[in-house]
C-alpha cells in the first residue's frame, strides 16, 4: 500500500523498514549462534560472544547492502541472485561427492 499510494517516498519507507527488520533479525540469530557456541568453545566469554554477534550482524548487513545494489542497478532481484549464486557454487562439490561415492555403482555401457 505504501508503494502504490506514495510512490518513491513509500518505497524508501519500505526499504527503511526492511533494513531495520533485517538488523533486528540478524542480531537475534547471531546472538543465538553465540550462545550455542558457548557449549563448544572452551574459552567462551562475553567479549567473544559480543565479537561473534557484531561480526555476523555486520555480515548480514553487507549482504543486504549488496543485494540492494544488485536490485538498484537493474541486474535483477538482488536477494534471489545471491541465493542462486550460493546454490550454484555448491554444484561442483556436490558432483564430485556424488561421483566419488557412487563410482562402484556407475557402469558406462553394458557388459554381456
Amino acid at each position: 500500500r505504501l508503494q502504490k499510494e506514495e510512490g518513491a517516498p513509500g518505497r524508501r519507507k519500505i526499504n527503511q523498514i526492511t533494513r531495520f527488520v533485517c538488523l533486528g533479525w540478524a542480531i537475534i540469530q547471531s546472538t543465538s549462534i553465540a550462545l550455542f557456541l558457548k557449549r563448544i568453545l572452551f574459552n567462551w566469554n562475553i567479549q567473544l560472544a559480543f565479537e561473534i554477534v557484531v561480526t555476523l550482524t555486520a555480515g548480514a548487513m553487507i549482504v543486504l547492502w549488496v543485494s540492494e545494489l544488485i536490485t538498484e542497478y537493474g541486474l535483477g532481484n538482488g536477494p534471489s541472485l545471491l541465493i542462486f549464486t550460493n546454490i550454484a557454487s555448491s554444484f561442483p562439490n556436490l558432483a564430485k561427492t556424488v561421483l566419488a561415492e557412487s563410482k562402484d555403482y556407475l557402469t558406462f555401457g553394458s557388459t554381456f
